[in-house]
């Protein structure tokens, strides 16, 4: 079954319904399964890296993770935002090598990076909005060639086998979501343009969150009022059901829209069938400063067949979700004590 069926099933309001009761009730029901840390335990913790330059030099320390990425061979490339470079670990954890001339205007170097992604040739393509361009690199770490976006406010890039997609945050009707370009920087095509309306109420919201689907696919995810549209086929007014009735949605709401103190973090299909979506929600007791409130981090697990669906309380961490390649494990954005990932693979039932 094509993944915009199963998953539009999957992802409807009867499924979602149990995961309101599981998110709700239950702290931890069950642990993830680590099987690999990437990134230097430091006990000192960021404070021991005052300055840019000493970020750098700690090689695969990790301040600021923003995006990862992971080739054919199961290296995994993190950007690291704050530290202005990408680290390639191998599947051992150990650092490969450090990607980029750190921060900078200059060739190789980043102002504000804020995603990568990997073509099928090799190619490493780091967004970096602070300087409106996309640097091209090789897996070994050489640069070799830039290129200028449209725009300012580049979110996510993502690459299938001949295109690369880059999201915007949408600030005003009639404005793209995802401009499209080739492998050598050439503007194609502009998507997704929604109205002063969809803007206005979160009818479409900010919709910068994508993924790559089993079969090549880009995938483009609504915050509000939680659906998806496969950009191949953008016919759909609001997209396919992401997430129906849910815990972070405001019921009141005419439009649906979800509640400000939430966020989807990402979305991804498994090899086996099953999708992933990362989110969170503000926690129920008083907020921990002035205007300050903490998060819960869920990772909610939902099957084609249209059984239970699970949801695994992560804390206060996993902000970037990625499906590794083998399609049976996944890896997540910790902090303990410091930024690292942690691949995982999802608990027995």
């Amino acid at each position: 079954m094509p993944i915009h069926g199963w998953l539009a099933r999957a992802l409807s309001l009867s499924i979602f319904l149990g995961l309101l009761t599981t998110c709700a009730q239950a702290q931890a029901p069950a642990a993830l399964v680590p099987l690999q840390r990437y990134g230097w335990d430091d006990p000192a913790g960021p404070a021991g890296r005052t300055t840019a330059a000493q970020r750098r030099l700690d090689g695969g320390m990790l301040s600021t993770v923003v995006d990862l990425a992971e080739d054919r061979d199961g290296v995994l490339y993190v950007l690291d935002r704050d530290g202005c470079k990408v680290v390639a670990f191998d599947r051992n954890g150990n650092v490969i090598r450090i990607i980029g001339n750190g921060k900078g205007q200059g060739p190789g170097e980043f102002a504000r990076p804020n995603s990568l992604t990997l073509s099928d040739a090799g190619e490493l393509f780091v967004l970096d909005p602070g300087q409106s361009r996309v640097s091209v690199f090789g897996t070994d770490g050489v640069l070799k060639r830039t290129f200028p976006v449209a725009g300012s406010f580049g979110f996510q890039i993502r690459a299938t086998s001949d295109r690369l997609y880059i999201s915007q945050y949408v600030f005003r009707g009639g404005a793209p979501v995802v401009l499209v370009y080739d492998f050598k920087g050439t503007l194609i095509e502009k998507i997704f343009t929604p109205s002063e309306e969809d803007v206005a109420f979160g009818r479409t919201g900010n919709t910068y969150r994508m993924a790559v689907t089993r079969d090549g696919q880009i995938a483009l995810a609504h915050p509000n009022p939680g659906t998806w549209t496969l950009l191949s086929a953008p016919t759909r007014e609001k997209g396919h059901a992401l997430i129906g009735d849910n815990v972070v949605q405001a019921p009141t709401d005419p439009n649906g829209a979800w509640s400000a103190p939430a966020a989807l973090r990402g979305f991804a299909p498994l090899g086996d069938g099953r999708a992933l979506i990362l989110y969170d929600r503000v926690k129920p007791q008083p907020a921990i400063a002035p205007g300050v409130r903490a998060v819960n981090i869920y990772l909610a697990t939902v099957p084609a067949d249209g059984g239970k669906t699970g949801a695994i309380d992560v804390g206060e961490v996993g902000r970037n979700l990625l499906v590794s390649r083998d399609g049976r494990s996944f890896y997540l954005t910790v902090a303990d004590p410091t930024y690292q990932v942690v691949r995982y693979r999802l608990p027995k039932p």
